[in-house]
């Protein structure tokens, strides 16, 4: 192997690691939420619920249209359920943030934070979602009815976790459009910079380190979409197989989704209509990984690196690459 690959082998092997170190499982932190949902798609108010008007920064002199804003309005849809400004990182209620961190994350200090944003950026969730949509979609039809007769058994044991993966096997058999061709990182990284905003907003993350993490979201996510149109059905269709519902309630759920994105769709002063898609946007300088490496300056390479599915994303490689430079860096100082 060469040097270069060396490298970028230790930049990936680390960041594995100390996802690992930290003990991560995002997917836990999904199903805190979905009581929540379902009581609240399940309610008669909800079926005739009106769209939230936007609201906006009150700081005087912000700038509507500049890079907080840009970034801001990847987690749009997340401003219009709490009423928090399109246009800005900052969320209103410092308590209220520090209550979702803790309540629904686990999340109780900046390190904590650190590795769940890590694990956000470089895993997430799609990896399990790609593996079930990879794995599920080439069964045969025996086979299919042997993993759904497992899967069934303990769904009727009231397995939440079962119940969900029941929807997300039928959706995957029954070739759902709309699940065979999402890509499920527009989704892991807009979850990405909501958690910043409540990291910034619970006083976990300064402004700049908080900035520069959703930079590194939002340069994935425009490596993967092609404008805010295309970005919004990759979000919908990724939330849609994330929140795992079926029936009405999540029938209800995702039309009221489509209400809102359609308003951030056509409404004029909405951040989607006046920041073009591929408006210039600074390079991140990936001050997460230098604030990961000062919690843990004892990480250690692990030999199996993350699955890799589909082509390697640019962003990915600069990361890794930093990562590997980082740690080197850091090794010959000490």
């Amino acid at each position: 192997m060469t040097g270069e690959g060396i490298e970028r082998a230790l930049g990936a092997a680390a960041i594995a690691a100390v996802i690992a170190l930290a003990g991560v499982v995002v997917q836990r932190r999904r199903t805190a939420k979905q009581p929540q949902a379902e009581a609240w798609a399940a309610t008669p108010q909800a079926e005739a619920i009106d769209v939230p008007a936007l609201t906006w920064s009150d700081e005087q002199g912000h700038d509507r249209t500049g890079v907080e804003a840009h970034l801001a309005a990847f987690d749009a849809l997340h401003s219009l359920h709490s009423q928090a400004p399109v246009d800005s990182l900052l969320r209103p209620d410092r308590e209220a943030r520090q209550k979702v961190l803790a309540n629904v994350w686990g999340i109780e200090d900046t390190p904590r934070l650190r590795s769940v944003l890590l694990d956000m950026l470089w895993r997430g969730q799609r990896q399990q979602f790609e593996r079930e949509r990879e794995t599920w979609s080439a069964l045969t039809p025996s086979e299919a009815r042997e993993v759904e007769q497992r899967i069934r058994e303990r769904a009727d044991r009231e397995e939440q976790k079962a119940v969900e993966e029941l929807v997300r096997f039928h959706r995957v058999r029954e070739q759902d459009p709309s699940t065979m061709d999402v890509d499920f990182l527009v989704w892991d990284h807009v979850r990405v910079v909501g958690l910043v905003r409540d990291g910034l907003s619970a006083g976990l993350l300064s402004e700049a380190e908080a900035r520069d993490t959703a930079l590194i979201a939002a340069h994935a996510l425009r490596e993967a979409c092609s404008s805010w149109e295309d970005f919004s059905e990759q979000m919908r269709a990724g939330r849609r197989y994330w929140g795992s519902l079926d029936g009405r309630v999540g029938e209800r759920l995702d039309a009221i989704t489509r209400r809102e994105l359609e308003l951030l769709l056509a409404e004029p002063t909405s951040p989607w209509m006046t920041i073009p898609w591929l408006a210039p946007l600074p390079d991140p300088t990936y001050l997460l990984i230098d604030g990961v490496l000062a919690d843990d300056s004892d990480v250690d390479p692990v030999d199996d690196l993350p699955p890799s599915f589909g082509r390697s994303p640019s962003w990915r490689a600069r990361m890794s690459r930093v990562f590997a430079e980082r740690v080197v860096a850091l090794r010959h100082d000490q």
